[in-house]
């Protein structure tokens, strides 16, 4: 006789590999781009959950402390999952927190970025995936969402112009997601044991504490934090649609500025406080059975002239993305792809009610994630940042302008993007649920 699997029940495990650079680093991106690391406040880490529905699929979500890294990653890492265990690459969430304070990676910092370290991160994030894959046990699956108030827009529009500050009441992405995963194989006076919770909210980590000195930032000392209050559970971080959202704690005397390691501190600490609180309300059971289409979005870009690639490297100093892309555009600008081409997914996880995970390359804006949200017919766990693509922005923003727009260089690109996203993207997921449904 066939025994149907209680709501939520799946196989799981998690693992977890540290990816702190093993020598001095040039640092990702805290405002001074030529600096090389002389200190480690704490380490970075790859984290993986492995979720296999009860003889069904697996599906594997990876984790780094890093701003960022090149699609080659991702593809390294889904091709081993695939080979070893014959998971399907569209099944693997592979995303970074977006901590500044991290080292330099392919896709992001040209002439910054070493082959070794690119190795390194692979190399961990397939011992983290193999580790989690040998200690599959059973568990299950729930649901948790709400809202808090601790990020803050982060453009201020003036007459139609789009500058940076606090922009008080202005729509982002508040947004709170928990996937929690109890172990169901530890004894019965255990039987609660919190083995796993995926985090997914959005605010970029922009503390800037030191400029030469490697750290997870919040997103990591939120893990900690809730991995010491929940004996046994791995805690991984993913962001949300954060392009435009920064936390309200860098907020001084109406302005932006830098803040230390206290102060992130305090708010890894509020954040958590809100995470603990969401624990505590029900969750409600997924069912996995998991179904999945990955597909691309090319957006048009408008090409820059030579002697705007000029004007770009000249205004920044030695390492600054902008400048050291706008000099090689100078050179090879002709040649450049004339689109930004977006790598998403979407994957339905069956059941009474299904949820569905969307995933974008890039930085996705709060609109990008409103436009996902209205062409899919449920709840939407929305994460960004699978890689170092462009800050993906609606046509409202690329009308106002302002950083996420003009930065488009800082990416490698030939130019900011064309209007039309929107209608681009909501065509490609409305086309994805069709696949799907």
């Amino acid at each position: 006789m066939t025994t149907t699997p209680a709501p939520g029940q799946c196989q799981f495990a998690t693992a977890t590999e540290v990816i702190t650079p093993p020598r001095p680093i040039r640092l990702a991106c805290t405002g001074d781009f030529a600096s090389t690391s002389t200190g480690v406040h704490d380490d970075q880490h790859v984290r993986v959950l492995a979720l296999q529905a009860i003889g069904g699929q697996v599906l594997l979500w990876v984790s780094y402390e890093l701003l960022f890294f090149d699609r080659a990653l991702n593809r390294a890492l889904a091709e081993h999952a695939h080979r070893r265990y014959g998971i399907d690459p569209v099944h693997v969430t592979v995303a970074a927190v977006h901590n500044h304070n991290a080292g330099a990676t392919c896709g992001y910092n040209p002439g910054a970025a070493t082959a070794e370290y690119d190795a390194l991160l692979v190399e961990r994030g397939i011992a983290a995936i193999d580790t989690a894959m040998a200690h599959l046990r059973p568990g299950t699956l729930e649901l948790r969402r709400t809202d808090i108030d601790l990020n803050i827009q982060r453009r201020v529009v003036t007459d139609g112009v789009a500058s940076a500050g606090p922009n008080e009441g202005a729509p982002r992405d508040t947004e709170l997601v928990l996937l929690t995963v109890t172990d169901a194989s530890t004894s019965q006076d255990d039987s609660a044991t919190l083995a796993a919770c995926v985090v997914v909210w959005a605010c970029h980590p922009v503390f800037y504490p030191e400029l030469t000195t490697l750290s997870g930032e919040y997103p990591a000392r939120l893990a900690h934090l809730l991995a010491t209050d929940r004996y046994g559970c791995t805690p991984l971080f993913f962001q949300g649609a954060a392009g435009d959202a920064r936390p309200r704690a860098t907020i001084v005397d109406g302005a932006f500025a830098r803040r230390g390691f206290e102060v992130i501190d305090q708010f890894a600490r509020q954040v958590g406080d809100e995470v603990l609180a969401l624990l505590e309300r029900p969750g409600t059971p997924l069912d996995l059975d998991p179904t999945g289409v990955e597909f691309t979005v090319e957006l048009p870009l408008s090409t820059l002239t030579v002697s705007d690639y000029q004007a770009l490297a000249a205004s920044g100093g030695p390492g600054n993305p902008t400048a050291t892309n706008a000099q090689l555009r100078i050179d090879d600008h002709a040649s450049r792809p004339e689109v930004a081409t977006l790598t998403c997914t979407l994957v339905k996880l069956s059941g009474p009610e299904p949820v569905w995970l969307a995933t974008m390359s890039g930085e996705p804006c709060h609109d990008i994630k409103e436009l996902v949200r209205a062409e899919v017919p449920g709840p939407v766990v929305f994460i960004g940042y699978t890689d170092s693509t462009i800050y993906v922005v609606s046509d409202r923003m690329i009308a106002e302008g302002g950083y996420e727009v003009s930065s488009a260089v800082s990416f490698g690109h030939r130019g900011p993007l064309q209007p039309g996203v929107d209608a681009r993207i909501s065509a490609a997921f409305r086309q994805a649920v069709a696949v799907l449904t």
